[in-house]
């Protein structure tokens, strides 16, 4: 891509091609400012979602109290990992660097170029093009940092969601099948192939 410099070089420019490739240009930059725009809706409203359940599943142990058991640790966890997410959103919402379509009246309210020729109109046009690459550059970039602690925050619910489910079901399962807990002595392996014995 030539240089600013360059462009100051050129004795001649295409009004047309310019006008086309602006036109092209703030395309492109306004759907990087509508994934923006997309990315600090579902953010906002995860973060919502996500907080709400952190501290839900911080208070449940409280409010039960259910210590020391397989639904305890997976409510912390879940809370853990729904607070990370939390984390993930946040930075995800931070502002960050963007382009912004069109230029500002000053850029032409010049003299020299608001009553020169179509050359020099189609050099302030060379210009803004230019800027839009950067622009355009920019704003790609911080999308693409956004949608990684954007799913950091999607995968960190989605494994507190299967915490929820799975800690319990294995610890149970370890309780049923390996007698860990004397509460659970019944279900010991012995009992149950007595009780599976006595049912046949």
């Amino acid at each position: 891509m030539i240089t600013k410099k360059q462009i100051r070089e050129i004795e001649s420019f295409n009004l047309a091609t310019l006008n086309e490739a602006l036109k092209l240009a703030e395309q492109r930059l306004n759907d990087a400012l509508k994934t923006k725009e997309d990315l600090d809706k579902k953010s906002f409203s995860l973060l919502t979602i996500f907080l709400s359940l952190s501290a839900t599943f911080f208070s449940l142990p409280q409010i039960f109290k259910t210590f020391e058991s397989a639904l305890y640790w997976s409510l912390i966890i879940a809370g853990f990992l729904f607070l990370i997410g939390v984390i993930a959103l946040l930075f995800c919402l931070w502002p960050k660097k963007y382009g912004t379509i069109g230029r500002y009246p000053d850029t032409f309210l010049q003299e020299g170029i608001i009553n020169n020729d179509d050359n020099m109109r189609g050099y302030v046009m060379a210009n803004i093009l230019h800027d839009y690459q950067e622009s355009i550059e920019i704003s790609v970039t911080s999308n693409k940092e956004r949608i990684k602690l954007f799913k950091i925050g999607i995968i960190s619910g989605i494994i507190a969601t299967i915490s929820i489910i799975f800690i319990p079901f294995f610890w149970y399962l370890k309780t049923f099948f390996f007698n860990y807990s004397g509460r659970w002595d019944i279900w010991s392996v012995d009992n149950f192939r007595i009780i599976l014995i006595n049912l046949t």
